[in-house]
């Protein structure tokens, strides 16, 4: 059973069963999928997001197509501004 209190980072999870933990319908879900605000993976007849992803999306943010939002930039290589790059 998926529980929210224990969303695993490193986990994934079908999208049936992160519907059923956050009470909403699958088809809820996967209108947030087609919206880009959270990636998933379709695998036969299961679509599967990462924990990763699904805490993003639930702390405000967008874990969708594309860049990882969840993942913090790197820092810009101060050596090549100081030089004049």
């Amino acid at each position: 059973m998926f529980d929210v209190a224990t969303i695993k980072p490193s986990s994934v999870y079908r999208l049936r069963d992160v519907a059923a933990g956050l009470d909403v319908s699958v088809r809820t879900l996967e209108r947030v999928v087609a919206a880009g605000k959270l990636a998933a993976v379709r695998a036969g007849r299961h679509t599967f997001v990462s924990g990763r992803s699904l805490l993003a999306w639930l702390e405000g943010g967008t874990a969708g197509k594309g860049k990882d939002k969840s993942r913090p930039e790197p820092a810009a290589d101060a050596s090549l501004s100081a030089h004049g790059g």
